[in-house]
């Protein structure tokens, strides 16, 4: 569910289909469970080692972000989207699946780009699009941070907490 499989993809198109060279795709998390040994095997058949490195858990990305220019959220079911909030804030681009709580913080074109969930070939061209168009990426990166910064700070989600708190209490009086 979280697509690493469709990020590995996408980049072999990148590879094969735009003649992409210089790209490199970092997936951070559990590599050790089965899904993690199919894409290892998988980038292994495909001899995309040069492009795509499997890296374990971290609970500390900052590195890791200051060494990347986009972040993908390919996950089909994204609930709250820390990764998303955390990549903005730390000047990646995001390119997320369109899909669950991620649309409701990506703002296609505004803030980040959404692709079609599950489309490589999607994915593929918005990774095309950023790395082509890397100048109008400055407004992107400026209106995510700022995003970021204004509506997921402590005060402002711990007052939308609330406020959904006290319109569930409300619906449940209602309904007694």
């Amino acid at each position: 569910s979280k697509g690493q499989f469709d990020a590995v993809r996408a980049i072999e198109n990148l590879i094969n289909q735009r003649g992409i060279n210089n790209i490199r795709l970092r997936i951070v998390g559990n590599c050790c469970n089965e899904y993690g040994e199919q894409i290892k095997k998988y980038i292994e058949a495909n001899h995309l080692e040069t492009y795509v490195e499997m890296i374990s858990f971290q609970l500390d990305l900052k590195e890791i972000r200051k060494e990347a220019d986009i972040a993908l959220m390919c996950s089909r079911s994204e609930g709250f989207g820390r990764v998303t909030v955390e990549s903005m804030l730390s000047e990646n681009v995001v390119i997320g699946a369109n899909c669950a709580g991620t649309t409701e913080i990506i703002k296609d074109g505004v803030n980040g780009y959404l692709y079609e969930s599950g489309n490589i070939y999607d994915l593929s061209e918005k990774i095309y699009y950023v790395i082509t168009h890397w100048n109008n990426q400055q407004r992107i990166i400026k209106n995510a941070k700022e995003f970021a910064k204004l509506n997921f700070n402590i005060e402002s989600y711990a007052k939308r907490i609330c406020e959904i708190y006290f319109e569930i209490l409300s619906v449940r009086k209602k309904e007694n």
